[in-house]
């Protein structure tokens, strides 16, 4: 163990108290540009005290994605991944504002991932302190729309990827003190029918009835689920009929697609497909289409290299780091896909459901996992990854 670094970790807590609470206390949903803006200007202040070279990348109205680079001497690059947003609506931080117990640390985005961004500022600060410059360059990214996949972002994301040999992604640590070494990824299967209109009472066997159709649909798309392959089809959102005493002529309803494996995604969409070109309505016309929002980020023989180093560090603390993978995608689901080894919930580890007003961090994982973060950037920045090998 390195007591040194364990020390400066404990001892930096108060000023990563500080700096989460303000992160907390400025509201930033993804719809907030004004918010996004603000804590985006409060994290690159931070950045670039710290010595970084920062950029602001235009999002929407006035939000931005932001990157910070920091120059070493050693042989690998790294990613750090956090992103600004959360889901909670504008006024929520002044309703519930950052608090702790003792135990937890309470408040919108308090896991999700306010408590990443600060630990990813955190981490740097104190590899400055130490003038550990063992990588050849540190990339911190904080994007502000990954809460809504990413659609300005996720460019960015694979483009930086590329450009490193390690990411990792500070979503927060899974309950019981883990990180993720999968994820599935995300889609969106729409089915639309169109029908005939005519009057409910007086003439309905001369319509089309796209509310039927789509009940007929509906069951026949959910069995493309697999559970061999860990696949799950859930239609979660349908429209259809606005009159009581009208035959409707259209109806729609999309579901929510996970995936372990890119070929899952191709056979959902093929099937789905097929199904729509033989409807059970007579006359009706169906369309079905998958829309891809996160791709797979599945097992693999770089993350798993990954989680082992992670998990040989977490040792010198005395502790025991799980792996598992997880059915939400994130961030990490860009990077992966480009083949660049990824780790994901690095952060702090999470409590109660994020997204809710239960959403929590148990305090006494800040420390360890600083102390985690700063030994993966030293050890794996002095080192190139070499196939197959055992370490670095």
């Amino acid at each position: 163990m390195n007591e040194q670094l364990l020390a400066a970790c404990q001892a930096a807590y108060p000023a990563f108290l500080s700096l989460w609470e303000q992160l907390v206390n400025q509201d930033s949903g993804s719809e907030d540009a004004d918010g996004l803006a603000k804590v985006g200007e409060l994290v690159d202040a931070k950045l670039q005290s710290l010595g970084l070279q920062t950029k602001r990348h235009p999002a929407k109205d006035g939000a931005f994605h932001l990157t910070g680079e920091l120059a070493g001497d050693g042989e690998s690059t790294i990613l750090l991944l956090a992103h600004l947003d959360t889901v909670f609506a504008k006024g929520t931080a002044q309703e519930r504002p950052f608090s702790l117990d003792g135990e937890w640390a309470y408040g919108p985005g308090v896991s999700d991932c306010k408590s990443g961004v600060a630990l990813a500022l955190q981490a740097v600060e104190l590899l400055q302190q130490f003038s550990c410059h063992s990588y050849k360059k540190i990339t911190c990214f904080f994007n502000c729309d990954e809460e809504i996949s990413s659609p300005t972002s996720k460019e960015l994301i694979v483009e930086l990827a590329k450009q490193h040999d390690y990411a990792l992604c500070l979503e927060p640590g899974g309950v019981g003190d883990g990180v993720t070494v999968s994820r599935k990824g995300a889609a969106k299967l729409v089915v639309e029918v169109a029908g005939k209109a005519s009057h409910a009472g007086s003439d309905p066997d001369k319509g089309v009835n796209a509310l039927l159709e789509l009940a007929n649909q509906l069951q026949r798309q959910s069995a493309l689920g697999d559970e061999k392959m860990q696949t799950t089809v859930t239609f979660t959102q349908g429209r259809g009929g606005e009159k009581l005493n009208v035959v409707p002529d259209y109806a729609t309803a999309a579901a929510d697609v996970r995936v372990v494996y890119d070929s899952e995604l191709a056979r959902v969409a093929r099937a789905a497909a097929a199904i729509a070109a033989e409807p059970a309505v007579a006359g009706a016309k169906v369309t079905a289409r998958l829309e891809t929002r996160r791709p797979p980020f599945p097992p693999n023989e770089k993350t798993a290299w990954l989680a082992a180093r992670a998990q040989a560090i977490y040792t010198e603390l005395g502790k025991t780091l799980k792996t598992s993978g997880a059915g939400g995608a994130s961030d990490a689901n860009w990077a992966a896909a480009t083949g660049t080894a990824v780790l994901d919930s690095l952060g702090p580890v999470k409590g109660g459901p994020n997204h809710t007003p239960a959403e929590k961090v148990k305090l006494d994982s800040v420390v360890p996992r600083l102390y985690l973060l700063v030994r993966l950037c030293e050890e794996l920045g002095s080192k190139k990854r070499e196939s197959g090998g055992d370490s670095i």
